[in-house]
């Protein structure tokens, strides 16, 4: 009869260590996986980001300065009137730009049914608009050349009785003279848009700890408060591109010293110009960082960005993204 033997004590130390060394090698690919899982859902977010961002930033270059193909557009929105452009970038000092846009929204639109004249309280157009307290409402004479903003100061549409089908805006209007190139008052079938002062910016929150990304790209619209728009985004700049020489339809591109081409912001030291009739162009550079630094590893930093210099290595994965948008209302 075959007595059964058991195992010796060399034998179950070589199977305990044999599992260990299987156990290690499976935590160690756990972990590896766990954490590319977790490095590719902060790059996600960086990624996601800068599409959310670059999307609505294009939609609203696109219809920048509508209304006001010269340029000349008059804010009454407040309580003194100011002149703004349709585009105005305010440069960064090795820091993010600012990029500030009036535009419209041509699906709301309407014509004039009776002279409006400055300080005028009251602008009847030919149906009822849908605005709420708040809106801006752009004027804009019939040539769509010369614009003013307006504040609209009730809710909803509000008819005219004395004309079917007609409406009347309650607008706040604070400006004394219109554009001095303008029709004063505006004539009978100037047009009327709702209208929007959009302001993108970089903020940090505060509070942000060590290895965490508290930078997003920001809106504000009509004078509101910043919005967090994307989250991420550390870093915007921008550069416009004016067709100095129309004959050759191109916006020549250099940049190795201040004011060697037609863009504006691609190198340090330029100032943007006041007369925006031949900025034809405006490109946007959104950089995104990931929302937590990837411990144990160093990749390249913030890379140069327009006239922004790099940053040194860290641990955060970037993305960057690049857009060239035509300004088509200043071309009419």
């Amino acid at each position: 009869m075959t007595r059964a033997r058991g195992y010796t004590l060399i034998e179950l130390m070589i199977a305990v260590g044999l599992f260990g060394l299987i156990a290690s090698g499976a935590l160690s690919l756990v972990m590896s996986a766990s954490r590319s899982q977790a490095y590719s859902a902060r790059a996600d977010v960086a990624q996601s980001g800068l599409r959310a961002g670059i999307d609505f930033i294009t939609r609203d270059l696109t219809g920048a300065s509508g209304g006001a193909s010269t340029g000349a557009i008059v804010d009454s929105s407040g309580a003194v009137p100011v002149v703004v452009s349709g585009v105005k970038v305010t440069q960064g000092v090795n820091a993010p730009d600012i990029l500030e846009v009036y535009t419209i929204d041509a699906s709301t639109m309407a014509y004039v049914m009776a002279p409006f004249a400055p300080t005028t309280p009251i602008l009847s157009i030919d149906k009822p608009l849908s605005f709420v307290n708040g809106d801006f409402v752009l004027l804009s004479d019939p040539s769509l050349a010369f614009a003013v903003v307006l504040k609209f100061t009730a809710n909803g549409a509000v008819n005219n009785s004395a004309c079917t089908g007609c409406g009347d805006l309650s607008v706040f209007n604070a400006t004394n003279t219109f554009p001095a190139t303008a029709p004063s008052p505006f004539p009978i079938k100037s047009w009327v848009f709702k209208s929007r002062h959009v302001i993108y910016k970089i903020l940090t929150l505060v509070g942000a700890g060590p290895g965490a990304n508290g930078s997003y790209l920001t809106m504000s619209l009509n004078g509101g408060a910043d919005q967090p728009l994307a989250e991420g985004i550390e870093d915007m700049q921008i550069a416009l591109g004016f067709d100095n020489n129309p004959t050759d339809g191109v916006i020549t591109q250099n940049g190795a010293s201040a004011n060697d081409d037609e863009w504006v912001g691609n190198v340090s030291g330029e100032v943007v110009p006041a007369n925006l009739a031949l900025l034809r162009a405006v490109r946007v550079t959104l950089v995104a960082k990931a929302t937590m630094a990837q411990p144990g590893t160093f990749y390249p930093g913030r890379p140069t960005a327009e006239d922004h210099a790099a940053a040194a290595p860290d641990g955060f994965p970037r993305r960057l993204v690049r857009s060239v948008i035509s300004v088509r209302n200043l071309s009419l």
